[in-house]
């Protein structure tokens, strides 16, 4: 790509979790490719793995493709993918443009036509163990509109390009390391938590998905709440920090007023044992509110009623 810009693919605010095929819509016409993502895995002694991406033409004219390899890193703790050119500041510990070679740079597609391009991800001495990411980039050749009008003017150029993901990983070396930084809640005293993000740190060098659970308990231990940590699969890339929005189902009418809890449980791939955090919080039943205002007013008017009285009757005995 001329100049090996950086750009972010808005629309991949998720990284995916497992292969699967790009959309395709019988009514509309386009370009695609399948896989989407790619997830490989290379063992010790294993010089190379090889994979296919196929592009697909549904257009009504003949298309060419310009196949390109970019390293990618995380763009923010939502799942935002950054692609990053070679002047980037992007960590080479987990770059992978390196270490794939194409069988082609060039894809030139028919109306209706599909092809396949072969990636060979190469296993060379120079390649850390851990986790490696990058993008099989397709360019549209000549896709963007004129940038002259036919006044002589500039005009705004749009040039298509669209991927292909890889998360690859050389095994022996795997570090597995991720902890569960913060928990945040949407809540006050009178509601209970509407939704429920868990901040994580992955401190390994390797790419993970955790997985989990969020249960809130009332003062007598009954399950109010439950909600699932990361339904989506989404990865979390190595040495950064990723959010997760969990919205909890009320599984129970919350009736007891006091201190609840909120255990969160998490495992990830590389852990087997499940681990726990708990803490508590104060919730009090809005339906309660008025009945314990009445209850306080009527002590207050009570209280004054009563010192009132014995004011009374000191001054009638003085």
């Amino acid at each position: 790509m001329a100049g090996r810009i950086f750009f972010v693919a808005s629309t991949l605010s998720c990284f995916f979790a497992s292969p699967f095929s790009a959309w395709a819509d019988e009514d509309q016409k386009g370009i695609s490719v399948s896989p989407m993502f790619q997830e490989i895995s290379l063992g010790e002694g294993q010089s190379s793995q090889t994979f296919s991406i196929e592009a697909f033409n549904t257009t009504d004219t003949l298309i060419t493709l310009r196949l390109s390899v970019l390293d990618f890193g995380s763009l923010d703790e939502s799942g935002g993918v950054a692609f990053l050119g070679a002047e980037q500041n992007f960590e080479k510990q987990y770059s992978i443009a390196s270490w794939i070679r194409l069988d082609r740079d060039a894809l030139v597609l028919g109306p209706g036509e599909s092809q396949s391009v072969q990636v060979t991800f190469e296993n060379r001495d120079s390649l850390s163990p851990g986790g490696h990411y990058g993008a099989v980039v397709f360019k549209v050749e000549n896709s963007g509109s004129d940038t002259v009008d036919e006044n002589g003017k500039s005009k705004i150029a749009i040039s298509q390009s669209f991927s292909s993901l890889v998360f690859a990983k050389k095994v022996g070396g795997v570090l597995y390391d991720l902890n569960m930084r913060s928990v945040e809640r949407e809540t006050n005293w009178f509601h209970l938590p509407a939704s429920i993000t868990t901040r994580f740190q992955n401190k390994g060098n390797v790419h993970v998905v955790p997985r989990g659970t969020i249960v809130v308990t009332d003062p007598l231990g009954k399950v109010v709440q439950k909600g699932v940590i990361n339904p989506e699969s989404a990865i979390i890339l190595p040495e950064t920090f990723r959010s997760y929005v969990t919205r909890p189902v009320l599984l129970g009418a919350a009736l007891v007023p006091g201190y609840y809890t909120l255990t969160t449980q998490y495992r990830y791939d590389g852990r087997d044992d499940v681990i726990t955090h708990s803490f508590r919080f104060t919730y009090v039943p809005f339906f309660e509110i008025v009945p314990m205002i009445v209850l306080l007013g009527g002590f207050v008017w009570w209280r004054k009623k009563k010192v009132g009285a014995e004011k009374s009757k000191v001054n009638r005995s003085a």
